[in-house]
């Protein structure tokens, strides 16, 4: 039997305090991030509509309707109903607990014999159902957590313009906690609430569909501006190159200009940097594969983080011009832009654009474009690299906070 002040009279009386607070304080956040990315986005679209104009690409704008579709579906549905239940709390006393129990929810906890530790996890299937008209779409995404490290995982596949708040699915949550009558129960209720709180931040997370939280809405609207333009005309050959490369510039241009270069170049190194795994939930990625069914993979890359700028950039590449043009801009502000529009504008018929943005680099610049991009390349991976490590370090920190906090409360 289990202590009725550890469970009955204590934890579990407080879980629907705990999930509807936490539902409550998500759902104030949300409704101002959405707001907040809403407004920004408005804000933002307009200047890339003036910026775009004068480059002679016309009509550009954002849709209201459907800017942040899929964001505000989300939040609808988690301001009609919480995504989450807690359909069940299971408690393990661990001076009874075999190395393997014999027991249906026993998939959610795993020994260690190298550490003679257990370990504890929660998995969560999202279900999306969307019918229109006669067609069935299905997106689905994996999310497992190890409850006490902190590190876990995400599958998903795409998430489609069109769902609405309906089309979402009722998760519950399955959650395993471990109990020792050899330690004060009013400690190890502290403990279990705050940590279960800890672990909500990272299952709570209904946004993080194919991208974590803190890469999302970075960066602002170049695939919209590219889209717009690949349905439009341009005195220019080569548009696999051109649309891509003046989407990107002009959308910079619009970004340092209204939240300044820092925030630009913080945003590139922390997508190259802090993501390092695609399917990374929490603080680090563990695939949890504990059953022999499972088998997860990591997608992406485990090496060190990747600098955006390579050691030898190719300017022929749309990537490696975003730098270069970049470069160019930091260091001479408008007179490059005006001296690249007035390259472009000048146009009478179609020619390869690569040719004509060197030209404009030379020409305001007054060196050599070769030898320009070769300079540019290693100042911009320097400064990439600087950004890279302020991020690293800032993980480190927080990893190293949260450890010494969790060993803290654990003893």
């Amino acid at each position: 039997t289990i202590p009725p002040t550890l469970v009955g009279g204590g934890l579990e009386s407080s879980m629907p305090k705990i999930m509807g607070g936490f539902h409550n304080m998500l759902l104030a956040y949300e409704a101002k991030n959405i707001k907040f990315r809403f407004e920004d986005g408005l804000a933002h679209a307009k200047e890339l509509k003036k910026m775009a104009d004068s480059f002679g690409i016309k009509g550009f704008y954002l849709n209201e309707d459907t800017f942040l579709g899929k964001e505000r579906s989300i939040f609808s549905r988690l301001h009609k109903s919480p995504f989450y239940h807690l359909d069940e709390l299971v408690v393990w006393e661990l001076e009874h607990l075999e190395k393997e129990p014999d027991n249906k929810y026993a998939k959610h906890i795993h020994f260690e014999p190298e550490t003679d530790t257990w370990r504890r996890r929660v998995v969560i299937q999202w279900n999306v159902v969307s019918n229109h008209g006669n067609q069935t779409r299905r997106s689905e995404k994996l999310q497992g957590l190890d409850l006490d490290t902190q590190f876990g995982f995400h599958e998903s596949t795409v998430l489609h313009g069109r769902v609405h708040p309906n089309d979402f699915k009722d998760l519950k949550i399955s959650y395993p906690i471990f109990i020792d009558r050899k330690k004060s129960s009013e400690e190890q209720i502290d403990y279990l609430q705050r940590a279960f709180v800890k672990n909500l931040r990272h299952i709570y997370d209904p946004f993080s569909w194919g991208a974590r939280r803190d890469t999302r809405f970075q960066t602002g609207l170049a695939r919209e501006l590219r889209h717009h333009l690949s349905e439009r005309g341009y005195k220019v050959t080569n548009r696999e190159w051109f649309d891509p490369v003046i989407s990107n510039f002009l959308n910079d241009v619009v970004y340092i200009q209204r939240h300044g270069y820092q925030s630009l170049y913080a945003a590139i190194a922390r997508r190259a940097t802090i993501v390092r795994y695609q399917n990374q939930l929490g603080d680090d990625i563990d695939l949890l594969n504990w059953e022999p069914e499972e088998n997860r993979k990591v997608r992406g890359s485990r090496g060190k983080p990747r600098n955006p700028v390579g050691r030898r950039l190719n300017f022929e590449t749309a990537n490696g011009a975003r730098y270069i043009l970049l470069d160019a801009y930091l260091r001479n502000g408008d007179k490059f832009l005006d001296g690249l529009r007035t390259e472009l504008l000048a146009l009478k018929k179609k020619e390869d654009p690569i040719p004509l943005f060197k030209k404009a680099i030379a020409d305001v610049t007054g060196i050599p474009a070769e030898k320009y991009i070769e300079l540019a390349t290693v100042e911009q991976r320097k400064l990439l690299a600087q950004y890279q490590q302020k991020i690293l370090e800032q993980k480190e920190a927080l990893a190293s906070n949260s450890s010494q906090t969790l060993t803290s409360e654990l003893r």
